[in-house]
């Protein structure tokens, strides 16, 4: 993994040559997971220091992680029903 880091940095994904629109998409999908956990972890550690009241707290915290958990579930069952169809065209008969 360190060998294609230091080959291919993140800051060059988005001009090289080969990088499609599907993989556009799932580049700004973890983008998008890595900034919702910078915040979820952030608004965590306020509550543990005691600078976030439980209610605000929970007013920050459940809708992002449902968000998530949300995404994820999408994620999961997109690649659960894509790779059945890829199986049922390798199917013979």
């Amino acid at each position: 993994m360190r060998v294609l880091f230091d080959r291919y940095p993140r800051e060059k994904w988005e001009a090289h040559a080969n990088l499609g629109e599907m993989a556009r998409f799932w580049l700004s999908r973890h983008a998008m997971f890595r900034e919702l956990s910078g915040t979820i972890e952030n608004v965590t550690e306020q509550f543990r220091a005691g600078r976030l009241p439980p209610i605000e707290f929970a007013r920050q915290f459940v809708p992002r992680l449902q968000f998530v958990l949300d995404q994820l579930n999408f994620i999961i069952r997109s690649r659960i029903f894509i790779t059945s169809r890829f199986s049922a065209l390798r199917t013979p008969g």
